[in-house]
This record gives structure tokens, C-alpha cells and sequence, in this order.
């Protein structure tokens, strides 16, 4: 009678590959929850902490709208409607933004723009003189 022996080694490898893997998978859950970030980052979060941003876009858009005018009646009309966007598209800060079209005639224009920012983290404010030949 001859006893054959089952192979061991065999069973011993796959035996040490499902625990190396499980061990990996558990070392990275635990390496994942230890650093990872403790706080989500919300978006209105952000927005409310760029006065800067927000201040210098509305006076590059109100800058950029008067340099591209055509005619008195295209900058009245223009910066009308920019002011309202303004007021209405900024929530998270007092906002006062009002222009004074100094003189407009068919050879020229001059305005005078006033912007006035502010939020809970400070205030920002500006005025701007510009003149443009048509």
C-alpha cells in the first residue's frame, strides 16, 4: 500500500497570496482613511473669499464694455444692463456699482465708473475716469 501525500506547497502559496492581498487591501483602506482630507471644499465656500477676483472682473467687464462702445446710445444702453447684472448675480457681497457719463457726444465720450465691494471678510472700492474718441 503506497500513501500519497497531498502537496502542500500548494496550498500553502495560494494560502499566503490571499492573505498578502487582503493585508494590502486593508492597509491602504486604513493609510486612506488616516489621510485623507478631514473637510469637503464647498464652492460657494471659495466664491465668497475672492473679493479681489470678483472686484477686479466686474471692473475689467465694465472697462472692456466702455472701450467697445459704439455710440452714446450703445454705452448708455450697455452699462445699463451691466449694472443690473451686477446687482443681481452677486450674492454673497454688498455690491454698489454706478457710473456718471460725464460727456457723449458723436467725436467722444467720458465716464466716470464708481465700484464698491464689500463682504464679511473687508470692502473694496474704486473710482475710474475714461475717455474714448469714437
Amino acid at each position: 500500500m503506497v500513501f500519497h501525500m497531498p502537496n502542500l506547497s500548494k496550498s500553502k502559496k495560494s494560502q499566503f497570496f490571499i492573505l498578502t492581498a487582503i493585508s494590502i487591501v486593508l492597509i491602504l483602506s486604513i493609510y486612506v482613511r488616516v489621510y485623507s482630507p478631514k473637510n469637503t471644499v464647498f464652492v460657494s465656500e471659495i466664491l465668497t473669499k475672492n473679493e479681489f477676483f470678483t472686484f477686479n472682473n466686474i471692473l475689467e467687464k465694465s472697462i472692456k464694455l466702455f472701450d467697445n462702445s459704439k455710440d452714446c446710445d450703445d454705452l448708455k444702453f450697455g452699462m445699463e444692463e451691466f449694472k443690473k447684472v451686477v446687482q443681481e448675480n452677486y450674492p454673497f457681497y454688498k455690491i454698489e456699482f454706478s457710473y456718471d457719463i460725464k460727456s457723449c457726444d458723436s467725436s467722444s465720450a467720458q465716464i466716470e465708473i464708481s465700484l464698491f465691494l464689500k463682504s464679511i471678510y473687508g470692502e473694496i472700492e474704486t473710482k475710474l475716469n475714461r475717455t474714448k474718441n469714437w
